[in-house]
């Protein structure tokens, strides 16, 4: 049985998970190959060698093109996942984490607008993360999974609806596991990440 533990000490986001996936044996060209099942164009993954905290990393960009831009809806991600040609295990896996953030986002904002505005995780980046993160669990081969608490900063960001606190409601409000105060005052966890 192969047990991974994700130790959450700095932060982390979509990209950061498929980092820390690729350093411990996930191979980036099998990883594209199996995202080329959910849209063979549009986007691409950059992988480049770093430094974090003084041990060596790596830095994943997902990059997308000018026509993959849009603003994707609650239904352009089930139709997308629902019609790809990944196995079915990885189908239901990537629905429910979507799932799970749209009750999130629900929660956050009101339940009286349905569906909730998807703000900045409208866009195939989203999809991207969070099947790379499915992905990558299947290709390592891994049997459980676990994680630390989750940071949760302070402070502030600016997105397209202003200033808004350096956690989002949608990903304080997710259910999927205990989090703990951070030390700084940045956005250490993004809203995917938790579901």
């Amino acid at each position: 049985m192969k047990v991974a533990y994700i130790d959450i000490v700095g932060g982390v986001s979509g990209d950061m998970l498929i980092g820390a996936m690729i350093d411990v044996g996930l191979e980036l060209d099998s990883l594209k190959l199996e995202l080329k099942k959910i849209q063979k164009t549009g986007w691409k993954i950059e992988k480049a060698d770093c430094f974090r905290g003084g041990l060596p990393a790596c830095s994943i960009t997902v990059g997308l093109s000018d026509n993959s831009l849009g603003v994707y809806k609650w239904e352009n991600f089930h139709n997308k996942i629902e019609n790809s040609d990944l196995p079915s295990s990885d189908i239901v896996k990537i629905k429910s984490i979507f799932g799970a953030l749209e009750n999130a986002e629900t929660e956050a904002h009101s339940k009286d607008i349905k569906p909730p505005h998807l703000h900045e995780l409208g866009t195939l980046d989203t999809l991207i993360d969070v099947a790379s993160f499915v992905i990558g669990v299947r290709l390592l081969k891994i049997d459980e999974l676990y994680c630390s608490s989750f940071p949760i900063g302070t402070g502030q960001f600016i997105n397209m609806h202003g200033a808004m606190g350096a956690t989002s409601e949608g990903a304080s409000m997710s259910p999927r596991g205990p989090m703990a105060s951070a030390s700084r005052n940045t956005v250490v966890v993004l809203p995917t990440t938790p579901t």
